[in-house]
């Protein structure tokens, strides 16, 4: 069994391509979420083949656009193309909302962070969605940068470099003591996108009907009733307003075991034959499995709790 996050945010929000209209916010852009929009669509990767935008298209709900993939093995390949990572992309539209993080001594579990097992947990940054967005550059089964430099160079050459400047009030410098700064800069700018009206619009008609401009239709407002009622789906997907009005995101952001069975058409699999510095991406082969949140605790302060039997082992 393996772990699963419950935190899959039921996209009644759709993506702002989809929206009409709301592309146009784009031109109200600031300029770090102007930069952080060109950092997200650009190919920085090795080879040049790769950007976030691959396996979180705006056309789907930032997740994998691929029918074909998320029908089977669902895992998308990185940019050398025999590598795969070992779980679907999740979305990118409302990532910026979970909060750094923590154990909730109430909840008796772990709520907050980005991945599905909440590595990306928002203690660099102060913000998940920042920490989230360093890992795929230099993560060899994704966008393999070789370094921070190697990222960093590649920004430096593109024609939207400018923008650094006006994002954060100098150029951007390779200076060895600075690449780690500007490194985490880049995140940071992503996060800034992925928070704004084009990843994260709150335009779905379930949000015009909390607004009082949209109504919904009597089997809608029966399916409401049993999501909130005897199915107990809003235990972990909230779908009331917040005190101050904020929009529901459908998700508590904690985690859960949910018994999913392995996908043996997952090609993660079959990566013991697939090799990086001479060491195979999965050395279990097909006997893995997904330790899930659990396998991020054991790394952790918390590994104490990595094996605990509600829900944090696999």
């Amino acid at each position: 069994m393996q772990d699963r996050r419950v935190q899959r945010m039921v996209l009644l929000s759709l993506p702002a391509a989809c929206v009409p209209g709301v592309s146009a916010l784009a031109g109200n852009f600031n300029d770090k979420v102007l930069l952080g929009k060109k950092l997200f669509y650009d190919k920085i990767s090795s080879p040049d083949s790769m950007a976030c935008a691959e396996c979180h298209a705006p056309s789907v709900g930032f997740t994998g656009p691929n029918p074909g993939i998320n029908r089977h093995g669902a895992v998308y390949r990185g940019a050398v193309p025999q590598r795969f990572g070992n779980r679907k992309p999740p979305s990118s539209a409302y990532a910026s909302y979970s909060p750094v993080f923590y154990y909730d001594a109430l909840l008796g579990g772990f709520v907050g962070g980005n991945f599905w097992d909440g590595r990306a947990t928002g203690s660099h940054l102060g913000n998940p969605a920042a920490d989230q967005a360093l890992g795929p550059f230099l993560n060899p089964v994704e966008q393999d940068n070789p370094s921070k430099l190697a990222v960093l160079e590649q920004v430096k050459k593109s024609k939207y470099a400018y923008l650094w400047q006006k994002a954060w009030d100098e150029p951007l410098s390779l200076d060895a003591a600075k690449i780690d700064l500007n490194y985490d800069r880049i995140g940071l700018s992503i996060a800034a996108y992925e928070e704004s009206a084009e990843v994260s619009p709150f335009s779905s008609k379930y949000d015009g009907y909390l607004g009082g401009t949209a109504e919904l239709t009597s089997e809608e407002l029966r399916g409401l009733e049993l999501f909130d009622g005897k199915a107990n789906c809003a235990s972990c997907h909230d779908s009331e307003a917040g005190p101050n009005g904020e929009p529901p995101l459908f998700t508590d952001f904690s985690y859960d075991n949910l018994g999913v069975p392995k996908n043996p058409e997952n090609p993660f699999y079959g990566t013991d034959r697939v090799y990086v510095n001479g060491q195979p991406i999965n050395p279990e082969g097909a006997q893995w499995v997904d330790p899930g949140l659990g396998g991020f605790l054991s790394t952790t302060e918390w590994s104490s709790m990595a094996t605990l039997s509600d829900g944090y082992a696999p």
